[in-house]
């Protein structure tokens, strides 16, 4: 997979590491299942930053420009650039 990957606002979840299992993986997948599905470009998004799980919807945008804008509209601090594997801070 190439583009960047950029979080939708609104969809972020973050759950403490140590209280995060399949159960909670399981209810934000069936949350967001009709979007995922509807939206070929919607992929679930998932990272670990000290002791805290984030979740969230991201969606796959090729073009950096456009990945970068769509970041700025979507309040996000980052975008993922998935072919070299770097955060691209906004």
């Amino acid at each position: 997979m190439a583009g960047y990957m950029v979080s939708l606002h609104g969809s972020e979840r973050t759950i403490p590491l140590d209280a995060f299992g399949s159960a909670e993986l399981d209810n934000y997948i069936q949350e967001y299942a009709y979007r995922v599905d509807a939206d070929a470009r919607l992929f679930y998004g998932a990272w670990v930053d000290g002791e805290t799980v984030y979740l969230d919807l991201s969606m796959n945008v090729a073009d950096r420009a456009e990945a970068l804008l769509i970041g700025e509209f979507e309040s996000q601090l980052a975008i993922y650039d998935v072919a070299n594997g770097d955060v691209i801070t906004l």
